[in-house]
């Protein structure tokens, strides 16, 4: 095609959600257990906090709350809007066991929990792996200096961040080779 020789490939809004969604799943699907295993093995903590395959959907909802952050970074607020709807929908419709209205509320509400937590980090990394430190209350299971300051040991923490990195959809990579079409 000659369009890849000569300027990005254009493509419509519904396929790029189709596989982003579909890829985020996999890599989630795939991360999920090395995750829990990193924080229930980990040596800072006093005891292990048991994360199991029950919290997955929790897991899920944090990574595509994360990257839907994301989208703003890297389109206009129109098309980032459209994307994260359609995000939105997808994700409950395919990936959830609940109703696809409830499901669409709680990634809207996970999303909104993350931007609060954004406007502290200002980095979608720090922001998914803070969301995940308070939502599996990982505070419990540092030592007492850590579980005081209510915040994540520095080297537990920066591990996390260099595992969460692999959950964020790389939208500069994707946007060198494609253009959403309107």
């Amino acid at each position: 095609m000659l369009s890849g020789l000569f300027g990005k490939k254009k493509i419509q809004k519904e396929k790029v959600v189709q596989i982003y969604v579909d890829t985020i799943f996999d890599v989630i699907e795939r991360g999920f257990p090395e995750i829990a295993e990193f924080i229930n093995e980990e040596k800072q903590f006093t005891k292990s906090p048991q994360i199991g395959k029950e919290d997955f959907e929790w897991f899920t909802y944090i990574i595509y709350g994360g990257n839907l952050l994301n989208l703003y970074d890297h389109f206009d607020l129109e098309t980032a809007d459209d994307l994260k709807m359609l995000i939105i929908r997808e994700v409950a419709e395919r990936y959830t066991k609940r109703d696809q209205v409830v499901a669409e509320e709680i990634i809207l509400e996970y999303e909104r929990f993350l931007t609060d937590i954004q406007a502290k980090t200002k980095n979608t990394v720090k922001t998914i792996s803070q969301a995940l430190f308070h939502k599996f209350e990982l505070n419990e299971y540092q030592d007492e200096h850590y579980q005081r300051l209510n915040a994540p040991n520095p080297v537990f923490f920066k591990e996390l961040n260099e595992m969460m990195e692999l959950f964020v959809w790389n939208w500069e990579d994707f946007l060198q080779k494609y253009k959403i079409a309107k």
